[in-house]
């Protein structure tokens, strides 16, 4: 009953992987539609953004985003997508310093 309610209105159930929680979207909606228009919205082209996560949520912003960070106890398939995989419990901090490590590598060249 609960599913058919929310399909009546538009919206579907989507399930975060490792049981966190879950989440519920209207139709069409994801996190990679989402960080497109915030970044026409914000006038910054899409390839000089970077995406952090951790959830199956996340895969399809994943895929819009062309530099991706993911943390340690994400899902395989948000792995294979990350063009970064943190291995310790400050995945940010490390994809910060990663992201830091690449300017550098790319000024030097």
């Amino acid at each position: 009953a609960f599913l058919r309610a929310l399909e009546r209105r538009g919206l579907v159930m989507h399930s975060v992987l490792l049981m966190k929680g879950t989440d519920i979207f209207a139709e069409g909606c994801n996190k990679g539609i989402a960080i497109r228009k915030f970044c026409n919205l914000i006038g910054v082209p899409i390839e000089q953004t970077v995406c952090f996560g951790d959830s199956g949520n996340d895969i399809e912003m994943f895929r819009a985003c062309p530099t991706s960070v993911c943390m340690a106890c994400s899902p395989e398939e948000l792995k294979a997508l990350s063009a970064f995989v943190a291995k310790g419990k400050y995945g940010v901090a490390e994809g910060i310093r990663w992201l830091l490590d690449q300017e550098i590598t790319a000024f030097d060249s």
